[in-house]
């Protein structure tokens, strides 16, 4: 609403300048224009209230649906928003855990492991539980699986470009074959 009333204050500012009326614009252009720019109402949302609906968007329930209310979130894992949601949820979920693991290594309790075995030693060392690292496991291939995106060997791509041109990896751009 904040950023909405805003747009209108900036509208009001590009129109009070160009009112041509003779006492009346005098008024608006003056005085009032002055007066309108202590106007609260007026200024664009701070960004304390940008971050809260940020984090509002990132935490499932009640505010977050509202907000997201005629989105179309398919439950098929097939859809990519299908995909993205499932991520969401499951890194939501395993949140607890993360940081268990987290605070674990800053108080030197576990080792960072460059190898990607951080989950089973702290499985290992009691810091979380086996379900509990089931689920870190389970949210991080979700979180992979979401951001990865097609790829295509050039010949793929070139047999199904635009005019199906063949591809050859002699040339640096694509033969075209007359139809």
């Amino acid at each position: 609403m904040q950023y909405t009333l805003s747009r209108i204050q900036g509208a009001f500012d590009g129109l009070l300048p160009n009112l041509d009326l003779p006492f009346v614009g005098w008024l608006l252009r003056g005085p009032v224009a002055a007066l309108w720019g202590f106007n609260p109402i007026g200024r664009p949302p701070a960004d304390v209230l940008s971050s809260k609906v940020a984090r509002i968007m990132q935490t499932p329930g009640a505010q977050r649906d509202a907000l997201t209310s005629g989105i179309y979130v398919p439950d098929d894992e097939s859809e990519s928003l299908g995909r993205l949601e499932r991520a969401f949820l499951l890194s939501i979920e395993a949140e607890a855990p993360a940081r268990a693991i987290k605070t674990a290594v800053r108080e030197g309790k576990l080792t960072r492991d460059p190898a990607g075995g951080l989950v089973a030693n702290a499985v290992s060392a009691g810091v979380i539980t086996e379900q509990q690292g089931e689920l870190l496991e389970v949210a991080e291939a979700a979180r992979d699986d979401a951001v990865q995106v097609d790829s295509f060997t050039a010949e793929e791509y070139f047999a199904t470009a635009a005019g199906g041109a063949p591809y050859n990896a002699q040339e640096t751009e694509p033969t075209v074959v007359p139809q």
